[in-house]
């Protein structure tokens, strides 16, 4: 008798029949004699198969954090196709074992696939911000930061996984990453530009970097503008808001939500009396996907400000 995993293995086969929801959410939580068979079978899928069901679990596994797709991202990151690779390694965004990291420091020095070891370079720097906390050690994670700096300075590396390492150990007390950052700054290459402004933001370092990021608001590109956008909120610039509140009117969507989340990451009492106002707003317009950015902006404004009484009583004296 055919069992049920039996038949969504068909189903993965039979490239007329969809991918469902329900067949991504039986590949969650593989093991044993599920997790043999998929490994097994899972080569002589085609490859537009593979593709998709691994970007599907990338993305669900952002929202469903119920679900775990670690036993298939890991057979993805064997995959001899190179999108499946960056897609199973986007799928472990959470995943903080030192065999993961372990695979990543392998894929971005012989990945051959300039994609997947910019991908690699990426996703460790989540292990080097970790280690930067003192929640992953500091050996191995310096290790990693010597291979993406020695990256970073290679002339003959691609210009992605120079900028992508760049990003990666932004987030790092390393003495060469102000230098690399002003260094990719004035690169003359419009994507070096980019991951810099994106590292200034990574950087902590708001006394160097604030007013790059401030002109950078204005730029005309819209690659920079977001990121500038987005480093004004992890530094906290206060000087930003006044900007940051035309922006969150801003008709370019993507623009208006990173101007919104940046305002809640620099808070203060006018900007949790506006960002409530936007609430409003966007629940009177029926925008819930607005509204639910507005309100996560809001809860992060207000840990600044536990006292804050506004629309939303935050302080309630009578419970002391």
């Amino acid at each position: 008798m055919m069992t049920g995993f039996e038949q969504v293995l068909r189903d993965i086969a039979d490239t007329e029949a969809p991918i469902t929801a329900a067949i991504i959410y039986s590949l969650s939580h593989l093991r044993g004699d599920n997790l043999a068979s998929l490994r097994e079978r899972w080569p002589s899928f085609p490859v537009e198969r593979r593709r998709l069901i691994m970007k599907r679990v990338a993305e669900t596994s952002e929202m469903a954090f119920d679900l775990d797709f670690d036993a298939l991202c890991k057979i993805g990151l064997e995959d001899d196709d190179d999108e499946v690779r960056v897609a199973a390694i986007d799928g472990l965004w959470d995943n903080s074992e030192m065999d993961f990291f372990h695979k990543l420091v392998g894929m971005v020095l012989d990945d051959p696939s300039v994609s997947v070891r910019a991908m690699a370079a990426t996703a460790l720097g989540r292990f080097l911000y970790m280690a930067e906390m003192d929640e992953f050690p500091a050996e191995p994670a310096r290790e990693a930061q010597d291979i993406l700096l020695e990256l970073y300075r290679r002339d003959d590396e691609s210009l992605e996984v120079r900028r992508r390492a760049l990003e990666a150990i932004s987030n790092t007390s390393r003495e060469e990453v102000a230098g690399m950052i002003e260094e990719a700054y004035n690169s003359g290459e419009r994507l070096m530009k980019v991951s810099a402004v994106f590292a200034m933001g990574r950087s902590c370092d708001r006394g160097r970097w604030s007013q790059i990021v401030l002109h950078e608001m204005g730029s005309r590109d819209p690659e920079i503008r977001f990121e500038a956008v987005r480093a004004a909120g992890e530094l906290s610039i206060e000087d930003a808001v006044p900007l940051l509140k035309e922006l969150s009117d801003s008709a370019d969507r993507e623009i208006k939500e990173a101007a919104i989340w940046a305002l809640g990451e620099i808070g203060g009492g006018d900007v949790i009396e506006l960002l409530q106002s936007l609430s409003h707003a966007a629940e009177s317009s029926e925008d819930y996907e607005l509204q639910e950015v507005i309100e996560e902006a809001l809860q992060m404004a207000m840990l600044g400000n536990p006292y804050y009484l506004g629309d939303d009583l935050l302080g309630d004296f009578d419970s002391f």
